[in-house]
């Protein structure tokens, strides 16, 4: 009779250890799966604009320097209603000949400012933003001589946290 008695105590016990959990995770995965999320994912905004009709020119020797003009800004028209980029970044502007004995050197300057930009620009979340800058293009003194070339402007951006 206790065997009985020990071998129905144990089923109950592993019963209990293993159907209710079991019943009551069921339960839970309804009212989870019944749960609705909302989100909004923040949005980016880079806008650059030239201000020049064409970015593509021909500079001769004899110009000896060139000035290229854009703007950056972190928002835009939408519906006529500015919207600010709700995210925060960092733009890094490189300048790259295809050519890389070309005997052109860059330089990048705040419009604003007259500085030199040599480190990333910081853009900040939610606040306008505009920065007109100029990039001046100035032949090397005793070029070698050198073929066609093109010029890649590149916008590395990165978001700040």
């Amino acid at each position: 009779m206790k065997n009985i008695k020990k071998k129905v105590l144990i089923l109950l016990v592993i019963f209990t250890l293993t159907i209710l959990p079991i019943n009551s995770i069921a339960k839970y995965y309804e009212e989870i799966k019944n749960i609705k999320l909302y989100f909004y994912l923040a949005k980016p905004i880079l806008k650059i604009e030239k201000s020049q009709n064409t970015i593509i020119k021909e500079i001769s020797r004899k110009s000896e320097i060139e000035n290229f003009y854009f703007t950056i800004k972190n928002y835009e028209l939408i519906n006529n209603e500015k919207v600010i980029s709700e995210v925060p970044f960092f733009i890094d502007l490189e300048l790259n000949n295809s050519n890389k004995n070309f005997p052109i050197e860059y330089k990048i300057y705040d419009c604003d400012t007259g500085n030199e930009i040599k480190n990333k620009i910081f853009v900040d979340k939610n606040i306008e933003f505009e920065k007109r800058l100029k990039i001046i293009a100035v032949w090397n003194k005793n070029p070698p001589n050198s073929e066609y070339n093109e010029t890649n402007i590149i916008f590395n951006v990165e978001q700040a946290i």
